[in-house]
This record gives C-alpha cells, sequence and structure tokens, in this order.
C-alpha cells in the first residue's frame, strides 16, 4: 500500500483511540493488515516521494481537525507509517536490507496500478471526510472544552 494510505488509515485510528500507545500500536497493525490486501508498490523514489508529501499532508490535515487528540492522531499515523519509513532507509541506502525488519515475515499480494489507485484512493477520501465529520463537531469557542 502507499505510505499515504497507511497514515491516512493511522490517522483515524488515532483519532479514535483512547491513548496514544494504543493509537500506535492500532497503526502498527494496520499497516500489517492492509499489506496482506493486493496492492501496488512504486518502485520510482519520485513517486514514493511525492506519496510521502501526500501523506504529511493528510496527516496535518487530520491532525487540524482535532484540538485535544492531536497526539493520539500523530501516533496513530506514525505506528501506520513507520514500515515503509523503514523501507525508504533501506532504498536510500541509509539502512541495509538485512537490518530491516517489518516487511521481512509478511506477504504483499500485488495488484495492477489502476486497481490499487482507486482503491486507495477511496480509502483516503473516507479517512479525509472522517476528518471533516470531527471538524464540524468541533465546538467554535475552544475555552468550552473541559
Amino acid at each position: 500500500m502507499y505510505w499515504s494510505s497507511h497514515v491516512a488509515v493511522g490517522s483515524v485510528l488515532g483519532l479514535k483511540s483512547r491513548s496514544v500507545s494504543k493509537a500506535f500500536l492500532s497503526g502498527l497493525v494496520s499497516h500489517i493488515a492492509m499489506d496482506l490486501i493486493p496492492h501496488y508498490d512504486f518502485d520510482l523514489l519520485p513517486l514514493q516521494v511525492a506519496d510521502f508529501v501526500i501523506g504529511l499532508q493528510i496527516v496535518k490535515f487530520m491532525i487540524s481537525s482535532s484540538s485535544s487528540r492531536k497526539n493520539r492522531i500523530f501516533f496513530g499515523a506514525l505506528g501506520a507509517g513507520l514500515p515503509d519509513i523503514e523501507g525508504a532507509l533501506v532504498l536510500l541506502g541509509l539502512l541495509p536490507e538485512n537490518m530491516a525488519i517489518f516487511h521481512r515475515f509478511f506477504p504483499h499480494p500485488s495488484t495492477k496500478l489502476e486497481r490499487s489507485l482507486i482503491a486507495e484512493g477511496l480509502l483516503i477520501l473516507l479517512c479525509i471526510q472522517r476528518g471533516l465529520q470531527r471538524k464540524k463537531k468541533l465546538p467554535s469557542n475552544p475555552s468550552s472544552f473541559s
């Protein structure tokens, strides 16, 4: 799956989590579950960089949608995105491949690019929609939070 898809789901899981540690763990487990779904992985560094930037913007948006759960959203996204950060470090030559642990133990079924783009695009839109719902529910006066 694309990094942006992982962090979008991790952000929503963080939003729903009751603690930072549960948010991180939920994000990490979601990464494994999502990678078991057939998907297309980019091999080109420029596309991976673009995906990373898009993912950062999604996390930034999700964090801005909540005044009281910023840390949980961040750590949910971090847990979900961490395995792919490790992969990027290997790709950049900053981490030896034999030191990478996250993607070694789980299969990565593949599918066509078009199917992956549609499925993951819809997934990201659902996550953004969840962030928009949360933004609408926030009171206009931040001092009314208890």
